[in-house]
């Protein structure tokens, strides 16, 4: 089964998630945002240090709504990728597995040792592997979505100072970004390199709690909800019929009738 699971495109896996693993996509890519958010207080300064070092004048102000613009735009972005190009993205973990690979890994057993222990497993089971590995599938799967993220996170970020008015060159405007970046996304993968658990509990909290709640709301607002869909099927057929009906009857009054006689 692992096997043919492997054997699948990243687009029939994309196509087969549930609501709920979207869901989830969704919710890691949030709360990466707002962990980066909830660091990302000492990047305007490390941005505006780097660039007043390079000669450029200082912008704190734009460096910080550059920020704030990079960090929420990011996140349609990466969720769009994730839906449109998933085989781009599941290249991105597949390279990005190798840097990542211990520190997943050690995490993985570390959170599924204490989880072995309270449940009565022993290290090596058959119950502690497939935990393990099932943690680790799971950071690995959606490392790319970190990845992408933080890169249109700094794209956006640059794009912004420049538009508001930022005359530094592209260059010193990106080496203060991707330095503070590069601190960030450091933290919060780390974290959920450490405390991996954790770190999947809250993404399917938020999926389940808030994202896929306030989807069920909105389409049910919309008329989108599943029962809709066959009430205003139903709803129109029979429109479409009564209407077809009538004419009929009416065609049949005027003697034009078209059917064919039999």
């Amino acid at each position: 089964m692992a096997d043919d699971i492997k054997k699948t495109s990243p687009l029939a896996k994309e196509r087969a998630k549930t609501k709920k693993q979207r869901a989830e996509d969704i919710a890691y890519t949030l709360n990466h945002t707002a962990v980066c958010t909830a660091t990302d207080f000492i990047d305007p300064y490390v941005g505006n240090a780097v660039q007043k070092h390079l000669g450029n004048k200082s912008q704190l102000a734009n460096c910080w709504t550059a920020e704030i613009i990079g960090d929420f735009g990011s996140v349609p972005v990466t969720i769009g990728i994730q839906r449109i190009f998933p085989g781009f993205m599941s290249r991105v973990s597949e390279l990005a597995e190798p840097i990542f690979h211990k520190a997943f890994l050690k995490g993985a057993k570390h959170d599924t040792a204490a989880w072995a222990q309270r449940h009565g497993y022993s290290i090596g089971s058959e119950e502690y592997n497939s935990r393990v590995e099932r943690i680790y599938n799971y950071e690995v799967q959606h490392i790319s979505q970190a990845l992408v993220w933080t890169a249109s996170s700094v794209v956006l970020n640059i794009a912004s100072q420049r538009l508001m008015g930022n005359k530094a060159p592209i260059i010193h405007i990106a080496a203060g970004k991707i330095g503070g970046a590069a601190l960030t996304a450091g933290i919060t993968v780390g974290g959920r390199a450490i405390f991996p658990r954790k770190a999947e509990q809250l993404d399917k909290f938020t999926s389940e709690k808030i994202l896929l709640p306030l989807k069920s709301k909105i389409d049910k607002a919309l008329d989108l909800d599943d029962d809709g869909h066959h009430a205003n099927a139903s709803k129109y057929s029979r429109i479409a019929h009564d209407a077809n009906w009538k004419k009929r009857v009416e065609n049949d009054k005027n003697g034009k009738d078209q059917s064919p006689n039999i």
